[in-house]
């Protein structure tokens, strides 16, 4: 019943679910207050790399659910400012924890913005907005990128990394790296990055980068070879980790396409993987 309340398919049922938000108060309240900062450090440690905890992202997620719910409640109960103060600080939750992580995050931030842009939506068609609540609705999504988050930092944060002991043994089986991509509205230079760096904002230094060339509109097939020498994509799974701009380590594979060069674009990637 939450989750289909949340989702707008049935009204706000007080018996049900007052006493679930009633029990979360406190935490929904801390959040609130929270989402006025400017930014949020969730203490992502970029250097454990896949062994990196995500286990506040699905909390975050059940949070960002309570407090569309909170929301609901107010407007069930004809406090409208309450609740648009409320979806607001949804809106701004979403977009701290799809900042600076993965793939993974920025997919859950975006379930956690729908709900609440979904709910101001329908209250604003409904008529039940003023004047007022209506300015600082678009205050505040005016600022918002088209695509409201940085798909392409959080496409970076994805690749294949060794990790463990058993891993670098069965990574170093394999022979070549291939994918498809397809590319945007003018030829670019998209970076395979070795050598993933500790923090999503450094761009990979040269001994660890492998540059295609991908033309426009088409999907392109590379089949590249794993090795240390030229024409190969320089992955060594069993090197230490990079902790530092300076420091060795290329056992971890990511994509890094600079940008935007003069246009905005969207490249799409399958089928990624390792063959033998």
């Amino acid at each position: 019943m939450l989750e289909k309340t949340v989702a707008g398919n049935t009204p706000w049922d007080e018996k049900q679910l007052g006493a679930i938000l009633d029990a979360n108060s406190a935490a929904i309240q801390m959040m609130q207050r929270a989402t006025r900062l400017r930014e949020c450090d969730w203490g992502l440690e970029f250097d454990q790399g896949p062994r990196a905890s995500i286990a506040y992202a699905p909390r975050a997620r059940v949070l960002s659910r309570l407090n569309t719910l909170q929301g609901m409640r107010q407007m069930a109960g004809g406090d409208s400012q309450a609740a648009v103060d409320t979806w607001l600080a949804g809106i701004r939750f979403s977009g701290h924890l799809a900042r600076g992580g993965p793939l993974i995050f920025t997919l859950i931030g975006k379930s956690m913005l729908l709900p609440n842009l979904r709910a101001l939506t329908t209250e604003a068609q409904a008529g039940h907005f003023s004047a007022a609540q209506k300015s600082q609705i678009t205050a505040q999504l005016k600022p918002l990128r088209e695509d409201i988050f940085d798909w392409a930092s959080a496409w970076q944060m994805e690749g294949f990394g060794t990790g463990s002991a058993t891993n670098q043994t069965i990574f170093s089986t394999y022979k070549y790296y291939t994918f498809w991509i397809y590319g945007g509205v003018q030829t670019e230079t998209v970076t395979l990055a070795a050598n993933q760096l500790p923090y999503v904002w450094q761009q990979p230094t040269v001994a660890g980068i492998f540059t295609i060339t991908v033309p426009p509109g088409v999907w392109s097939y590379f089949k590249i070879p794993i090795g240390s020498a030229g024409g190969q994509v320089p992955f060594l799974p069993a090197a230490a980790a990079q902790t530092s701009m300076t420091a060795a380590g290329n056992n971890y594979v990511s994509w890094f396409i600079p940008g935007p060069n003069g246009a905005d674009e969207t490249f799409y990637v399958d089928e990624v993987a390792f063959v033998k």
